[in-house]
């Protein structure tokens, strides 16, 4: 299901009841768009330009910047490697007034992971065990 919403409507001239997924994707697509604009703007490129160093064309950077994208991780870092900037990957944290749809207790089956590291730059990333519960 893709959500179209306009920025007014992003932007608050609206309330909504519930803060969901579609809406927290929204905002992080509003929010690169928004990047990719000012820092274009800063650089003094077209949609032309950006296409050019990026290796496509410029009908899908225009799509590609429309407010509808949906742009996967890969092309996140090729913008981002055109334009000369660094990616800060999404995370997550949680949310104190938010609860999780699903806990411990409604859960399927679950394949727990019992350690796991983050890799870090310069480090060999650890392997992670996985447990059936």
């Amino acid at each position: 299901m893709t959500m179209k919403m306009t920025l007014d409507d992003f932007l608050g001239t609206e309330e909504f009841d519930e803060f969901t997924w579609e809406l927290m994707a929204a905002k992080m697509t509003l929010d690169l768009l928004a990047d990719v604009h000012i820092r274009m703007k800063e650089l003094g490129i077209k949609q032309k330009d950006l296409a050019d160093a990026m290796g496509v064309t410029p009908a899908a950077i225009s799509k590609l910047l429309s407010n509808g994208s949906n742009p996967r991780f890969s092309t996140v870092a090729k913008l981002a490697e055109a334009l000369g900037c660094d990616v800060v990957a999404p995370r997550l944290i949680p949310h104190e007034g938010r609860a999780p749809v699903v806990n411990a207790e409604s859960a399927s089956p679950q394949i727990q992971v019992v350690t796991a590291a983050r890799k870090t730059p310069g480090e060999k990333r650890t392997d992670r065990a996985y447990e059936l519960h």
